[in-house]
């Protein structure tokens, strides 16, 4: 997770509107890609992230996180209208610090590291994809639920 330092000095948010930072949630976009085939949900949370690298507003936040090589690399892509090649330069590295894949059970310790980066309001965002999109989303949400409970 990207969340450590993250912040500009000076007062917070909370604290410019007469708010306590401890009663204001960090919430986190988590991207989630359900499968038991590793690699195809993989590729999908690929997908995913590029589509964000390709937005400024991501673009900078992403960059300041440390992706800024692989930023350059999705925006050219994109620019160059081959999303599939923007999915291609998605590292690994960014993989592991943006998104959860493969079985939801096995999501709980990944986004413990979320909330150990700061993170109060985890929002999985689970993708849908493969032949059966809707079947996928809902055995994802289904296994989550079941291993969480």
């Amino acid at each position: 997770p990207c969340l450590r330092g993250r912040g500009a000095p000076g007062p917070s948010g909370a604290e410019r509107a007469g708010r306590d930072p401890r009663d204001v949630d960090i919430a986190c976009f988590i991207v989630s890609s359900a499968s038991p085939n590793l690699s195809e949900a993989e590729q999908e949370a690929r997908r995913q992230i590029a589509r964000y690298g390709a937005m400024p507003f991501y673009q900078r936040i992403l960059k300041e996180d440390g992706f800024a090589r692989e930023i350059e690399r999705i925006a050219k892509a994109w620019t160059a209208d081959d999303s599939a090649e923007a999915a291609r330069r998605v590292s690994d590295r960014m993989l592991e610090a943006l998104a959860l894949v493969g079985k939801p059970k096995q999501w709980q310790e990944r986004i413990k590291k979320f909330q150990d980066a700061g993170v109060t309001l985890p929002i999985v965002y689970a993708t849908y994809f493969g032949t059966d999109p809707k079947a996928t989303l809902l055995q994802a949400v289904h296994d989550g639920a079941m291993s969480w409970s």
